[in-house]
């Protein structure tokens, strides 16, 4: 696979591009929190417009190639797979209710909520659960995708990007090197 690194424009499957948006032949400092930011844009060289996958604006997965270090970050940072596996099948409606302290309140609630979720379409359930991002710290804007992150070790480390434009999933990968 052909990788990117930072400063350098990768054309993407269907004409874009992406470019990591660090300063080119500089390393990274172990331990140091940085915002992964790439830039997409469209065939025409402007902004690519972003839509949601699985809600969110793009997905990263960091590993670092002595296989120590696996990742999979969300523009916002990450979150427990567990938690978003139980939301995700109450969703689909196939969910168990965790043991609670005091479940009839919070399944009442939940429930109400999830309920208006699963009947909603795919485009309205996106732009439902990804409109509270837009005030966090690292928020994905159109051409720009950001993953907070702290490389814990230093070592070589391989980065595949993916976000979904014209309803195509698109995947970039780019190396760093952390000292």
């Amino acid at each position: 696979m052909i990788c990117g690194k930072p400063g350098i424009e990768m054309k993407l499957a269907d004409g874009s591009s992406a470019t990591w948006q660090h300063t080119a032949n500089t390393s990274f400092e172990a331990n140091k929190i940085y915002p992964l930011t790439f830039a997409i844009k469209d065939p025409s060289g402007q902004p690519a417009k972003l839509q949601p996958y699985m809600g969110m604006m793009g997905h990263a997965v960091i590993l670092k190639y002595d296989g120590s270090v696996y990742v999979h970050l969300h523009p916002v940072g990450t979150y427990s797979m567990a938690s978003q596996q139980i939301i995700q099948s109450r969703i689909n409606g196939n969910g168990k209710v965790p043991l609670l302290p005091n479940p009839k309140l919070f399944i009442d609630s939940i429930d109400q909520l999830i309920g208006s979720i699963r009947a909603m379409s795919e485009d309205d359930r996106n732009a439902y659960l990804t409109t509270g991002m837009k005030g966090m710290a690292m928020p994905a804007m159109d051409g720009m995708v950001t993953f907070p992150y702290a490389f814990p070790s230093p070592g070589n480390y391989r980065i595949w990007i993916q976000m979904k434009r014209e309803g195509k999933i698109l995947n970039s990968a780019f190396d760093a090197v952390v000292q």
